[in-house]
């Protein structure tokens, strides 16, 4: 029903959002991972089932794995363009050639990132609902340049354990 109804709203010329409850439906034994994990399977399904009846303009996926997962396994993502970031930390993509929505945009939204407004506005800006914000201080380009500049690293790392968010933090404060 959920590919359906999307598939619907694209087709009629509106936007459409396909989300999942915050709630915890039950524990798993696995700290929520096996859930979370059916709940990402369910969620690339519908996203493949909606562009096969429709060609939305962009999409816009929300959390590390899952903007990964969407667009490998969903949309067949196997090159992009990254064209800068919406908002800081928030990147938009073009899709390539090889993908079921060749040229469209794709804006990966983390999971740790922005503030509790920030992706209805990434969302109405991509929509061209609304105006884009003002640029961050520092392109990524930049910080890259600059980083090379003081003999310094600029790294970006998706942490899943407890001792990777410290290896991570070690290496920062080295």
């Amino acid at each position: 029903r959920a590919s359906a109804a999307a598939a619907a709203a694209l087709g009629a010329g509106r936007s459409a959002c396909v989300f999942t409850s915050r709630r915890v439906q039950q524990d798993d034994g696995s700290g929520g991972l096996v859930i979370g994990a059916k709940v990402n399977e369910a969620l690339c399904a519908v996203a493949a089932r909606v562009v096969e009846r429709a060609t939305p303009a962009f999409v816009v996926a929300k959390g590390g794995i899952t903007s990964n997962d969407v667009a490998v396994k969903s949309l067949g993502v196997r090159r992009a363009d990254v064209l800068g970031q919406v908002i800081a930390g928030v990147p938009a993509w073009r899709l390539g050639r090889e993908s079921r929505l060749p040229g469209a945009s794709y804006v990966v939204f983390p999971g740790n990132v922005g503030d509790a407004d920030d992706l209805a506005n990434v969302v109405e800006t991509v929509a061209g609902a609304r105006r884009p914000a003002a640029s961050p201080k520092m392109t990524c380009v930049e910080a890259l340049v600059d980083a090379r500049g003081r003999g310094r690293a600029l790294g970006a790392f998706n942490v899943y354990t407890l001792e990777g968010a410290l290896a991570v933090a070690r290496g920062a404060a080295a």
